[in-house]
Parts: C-alpha cells; sequence; structure tokens
C-alpha cells in the first residue's frame, strides 16, 4: 500500500513540499 501511495507521488511529478508535509500528517495518522 505505502509503496503504490509513494510511486503515484513520484509518477505524477508532484513530489514538493505542500503534499510532503500532507503525506506526513497522514503517515502519522496511521500510527494513532
Amino acid at each position: 500500500m505505502l509503496l503504490v501511495v509513494m510511486e503515484r507521488y513520484v509518477i505524477d511529478g508532484r513530489l514538493d513540499e505542500q503534499r510532503v508535509r500532507d503525506f506526513g500528517l497522514w503517515w502519522r495518522s496511521l500510527g494513532e
């Protein structure tokens, strides 16, 4: 699942600061 998400970020070429921040928030929400 995680790899699929990461691949989509890379393929879309949208791995900018905002999306990295959003991804970090989403990742932390999974751990709670």
